[in-house]
């Protein structure tokens, strides 16, 4: 069980100074002989906008947590936990079980479900007034999974997850058919999930190395909430699919060697060699590939000077 208690502050500048854009009017193309030379023209944006917003808030939570024998072998995890955030004047209870079984010895079988709550970033909150009416983020979690010990040092475990995300912040210009909308307001209709399976190999530091090896295949949708799209979904913007990390190190013990105790006293380790060398040594590399992001590129209208969306998700920023 336990309490927090956290003070918020948070402030957010935005300011835009009247300037002249210069652009390339459209016109009908020219015929096949014909050459259209177009003058630059310009265009006066007039207004001047400023927002400044400083908030004192705060967040409080209390939560428990109650393990069940239910057999010698089976066990449940209740829990329970309560969230408010005084800004928004949003409260929240998360409820949330789990079971884990050991079928044989060392093979743990769990399930687990749960309610999670995040607050909307500041930045979101603080963009246009009525954005205070924006609701928490809720995420039900479904995870079942595998867990076996190898031995003392080492244990592997298989997890395959669903998250339903619901109450997610939108542009409220962005649900309308109209590109041309323009808006700072948000509303907490946004929709999407995630899925998919993890793999984790872990090797605890027993003797003079460690290491893991942990790979992902996931797939993240939202609803695309437009007026004209039917509700279809579309790639989210961490859906990388493909997510690999290895990590290896070494632990090198230089006081258990007599040429390095020899070296100790001397001049060039005192005033040098001290510097990069000491009596514990930890040696170790981390490696990562993710696949391709998603990302919506746009197109640029030169009649209304705006940005218009094309197919969200539809492209993909190289893996790496």
């Amino acid at each position: 069980m336990g309490l927090s208690y956290k003070p918020i502050h948070f402030e957010h500048k935005l300011e835009g100074r009247p300037d002249t854009v210069f652009f390339i009017p459209a016109f009908p193309p020219p015929g096949p002989d014909t050459i259209t030379v177009i003058p630059p023209q310009t265009q006066i944006i007039p207004f001047h906008v400023k927002y400044h917003e400083n908030v004192s808030s705060y967040k409080a939570s209390a939560f428990g947590q109650y393990r069940i024998w239910l057999l010698d072998n089976l066990t449940t995890n209740l829990g329970l936990r309560y969230d408010t955030f005084e800004y928004i004047n949003q409260k929240a209870i998360s409820p949330r079980i789990g079971f884990s079984y050991e079928a044989i010895s060392g093979t743990t079988l769990n399930s687990s479900y749960g309610v999670f709550y995040q607050t909307p970033y500041y930045l979101w909150l603080t963009r246009d007034p009525e954005n205070k009416n924006l609701k928490y983020i809720r995420a039900d979690h479904y995870v079942f999974g595998l867990e076996h010990l190898f031995s003392e040092d080492f244990k592997g475990t298989l997890e395959f997850y669903y998250k339903d995300y619901s109450d997610f912040a939108v542009d409220a210009d962005y649900i309308t058919s109209d590109p041309n909308d323009r808006s700072d307001k948000l509303i907490s209709k946004g929709e999407g999930y995630t899925r998919g399976i993890e793999l984790f190999l872990q090797k605890k530091l027993s003797t003079n190395y460690y290491g893991s090896l942990s790979y992902s295949y996931g797939q993240a949708k939202a609803v695309d909430l437009r007026e004209n799209a039917g509700g279809k979904e579309y790639p989210w913007d961490y859906d990388f699919k493909h997510a690999l990390t290895v990590i290896y190190g070494y632990k090198l013990r230089l006081m258990d060697e007599s040429w390095f105790r020899e070296i100790k006293s001397s001049f060039s380790y005192k005033f040098f060699l001290s510097i990069f060398i000491s009596d514990l040594m930890d040696l170790s590399f981390r490696w990562r590939y993710l696949g391709g992001r998603p990302y919506t590129p746009l197109n640029y209208e030169r009649v209304d000077l705006t940005y218009e969306r094309s197919e969200d998700g539809k492209m993909l920023i190289p893996r790496y």
